[in-house]
């Protein structure tokens, strides 16, 4: 498995010391263990839901730092007291519910309703 942070985020990550760090991700359980491990951060979840993200962000006591990668972090980066949203991490991906397949172009043998 690849490393997916920066070489750095481990001395960062320390310098944090005197905070709890905690992983609330979409990710696979195998990938998100492997970087809360790697990474020496024994609070995390994964396979989380938007809604369950900010679930597990309500449930923590003190105040918190929220970072997210996606427009789908939108709500639990809004709830908590101060939040990153990293611009260019990773694009947001269609929820297959709300996904309408495009409307056909017409061609020469379709001809759009008239009004």
């Amino acid at each position: 498995m690849t490393t997916p942070y920066a070489p750095t985020s481990p001395t960062l990550l320390q310098s944090l010391s005197p905070y709890t760090l905690h992983i609330a991700s979409g990710d696979r359980q195998q990938t998100v263990k492997h970087i809360a491990t790697q990474l020496n951060i024994p609070n995390h979840r994964a396979q989380l839901s938007p809604e369950d993200k900010l679930h597990y962000l309500e449930s923590l006591k003190s105040p918190t730092l929220m970072i997210g990668d996606g427009i789908n972090d939108a709500p639990v980066l809004a709830a908590a007291h101060v939040s990153i949203a990293v611009g260019k991490a990773n694009p947001p991906k269609p929820n297959p519910r709300r996904h309408r397949p495009p409307k056909p172009k017409p061609t020469r043998h379709t001809l759009p309703p008239t009004p």
